[in-house]
């Protein structure tokens, strides 16, 4: 059964990729990136070891699953989403856009925070020493880049002046680029921890789907800018 099991989480996650190039072709990066976002959802939950989802709760491991869901869903997700939003969607939205980007991005901080918290309690439980790993060390860097990102969007949104020409160094640009810098980090780091995790070879494939969906939103929402 066991055997069975992880041959159909292979298979699942090599169709996955195969629908996520497809959607490359897609001409609305919106569709593509839910489409992408639902099906590395499937193989996460399809990923979990012996009966699926329910089964990571029996195991030893289930703190250290719980923090990898809830980055994958925090970078996958949300922030990915507020940084579409803000780029492409202020012409098709109006002000609506702004508290989209606002709500995704405030619940981007506090999974993080969530996350960091659930594996400070496992590390505990065992006795083991904190951030003694390049993914942890990498973590802790990309959860206070985080909140000062959060920090310069408030500063941002009270400095906005519409007369302005241009956008300000600080704090507009300055909020621009970090964004992108943390993601790429959270990208990187998402891959340290699968590698430290051990996750197998799915896991590899499911991660690599979510740095292709950014790839593939980036591209689209440029476009559609």
């Amino acid at each position: 059964m066991a055997k069975h099991s992880k041959k159909g989480r292979q298979l699942l996650c090599i169709c996955e990729s195969i629908f996520i190039l497809l959607l490359s072709f897609s001409k609305s990066f919106i569709i593509s990136f839910i489409a992408s976002e639902v099906l590395v959802t499937v193989g996460i939950v399809a990923w979990q070891p012996t009966t699926g989802f329910l089964g990571a709760l029996k195991n030893d491991r289930l703190y250290a699953q719980v923090h990898g869901a809830l980055m994958f869903i925090a970078w996958g997700y949300m922030a990915i989403l507020g940084m579409i939003t803000a780029r492409a969607m202020k012409k098709h939205m109006g002000r609506g856009w702004f508290i989209l980007h606002i709500v995704s991005q405030t619940l981007v901080m506090l999974i993080v925070f969530a996350a960091l918290a659930i594996v400070i309690v496992e590390l505990d439980d065992k006795g083991a020493k904190h951030f003694n790993s390049a993914h942890m060390q990498l973590g802790l860097v990309i959860v206070i880049l985080t909140f000062i990102q959060v920090c310069l969007g408030i500063v941002s949104h009270f400095m906005h002046n519409e007369d302005r020409e241009s956008p300000p160094i600080f704090p507009d640009q300055i909020h621009h680029w970090l964004g992108r810098i943390v993601v790429i980090l959270s990208l990187a780091n998402i891959l340290a921890g699968v590698d430290e995790y051990d996750g197998g070879t799915e896991l590899w494939i499911i991660a690599g789907n979510t740095v292709v969906i950014h790839w593939i939103s980036f591209e689209k929402e440029t476009e559609e800018v």
